[in-house]
């Protein structure tokens, strides 16, 4: 699943349901956008790598479990990758789960394995 969310310059924000908007809105400098992408599909990682020429290896790290977190710094954009924190009352325990962020001049891409509660009401506001 995947979400575009964009924010022009007058502060108005744009939702989309294809995420090759994101290659028009790469050179629309007055705008931000953000793509958001759980469990992508290998179609999807390819249109990160041609779209946003990101490493092969942040790629990886980004889908790969276990990763550890980091920040690496490229020549366009920064990686993170960190663990969000849930507890669950029902089973008493606390859940992490990896979200990896690509961050350029322009835009925000995140990628995890599963919906997060915590991104998805974010990206409703």
């Amino acid at each position: 699943m995947a979400v575009l969310v964009a924010c022009d310059s007058n502060g108005k924000t744009h939702r989309f349901e294809d995420i090759q908007e994101a290659h028009s809105l790469l050179t629309q400098k007055d705008s931000t956008f953000w793509l958001d992408l759980v469990k992508p599909s290998p179609e999807e990682l390819a249109f990160l790598s041609e779209t946003f020429q990101f490493h092969p290896l942040a790629i990886e790290d980004a889908t790969r479990p276990h990763e550890r977190p980091k920040v690496d710094s490229y020549p366009n954009y920064y990686f993170i990758l960190f663990y969000s924190a849930h507890y669950d009352h029902l089973q008493e325990r606390v859940f992490t789960l990896p979200i990896s962020i690509f961050i350029g001049p322009n835009y925000l891409v995140s990628i995890h394995s599963q919906a997060s509660t915590q991104v998805e009401d974010t990206l409703r506001r």
